[in-house]
């Protein structure tokens, strides 16, 4: 009597393979949304290196170092201290310090006043560049050439 042999994988085999390509699509998604906020941050980076220039010229920013100009100009853009800390590569207390300074400097008092001053100078080119990013709809990195 011929006996046939089973060939199926065993449903733990199964279920491995099917969590590895979920786990795989995971990774996959990951990594574009990765990428997408890569580009986003460099296009913020260099908008906010172009704003710094300007303001470096600007009377009112010219007591500041650049650092505190970069800190200042994330700080307009909404960043936190957390973010604008790995922005910059500093710690949070080095930027809440360069933060208490700047405020100090220009004789303001909240980050909202620094808003409302950065919004009277020539910060409108941060703004803008800001408004009009769209991101690739391929998911393909952009190289952003940094100022």
């Amino acid at each position: 009597m011929r006996r046939e042999v089973d060939l199926s994988l065993p449903a733990a085999a199964v279920s491995l393979e099917q969590s590895l390509e979920r786990l795989v699509g995971a990774i996959e998604t990951a990594g574009r949304e990765l990428r997408r906020a890569r580009i986003e941050y460099e296009l913020v980076m260099q908008a906010a290196r172009q704003a710094e220039r300007e303001l470096g010229t600007s009377s009112a920013f010219a007591c500041l170092t650049s650092q505190e100009r970069r800190i200042a100009l994330l700080a307009m853009a909404g960043s936190t201290d957390a973010a604008a800390a790995a922005a910059t590569h500093l710690s949070i207390h080095t930027v809440k310090t360069h933060m208490k300074s700047v405020l100090r400097k220009l004789g303001l008092h909240s980050r909202w006043q620094l808003a409302q001053l950065v919004a009277d100078t020539s910060a409108n080119d941060l703004r803008a560049a800001v408004a009009t990013f769209r991101p690739p709809s391929d998911g393909q990195r952009t190289s952003v050439i940094a100022g």
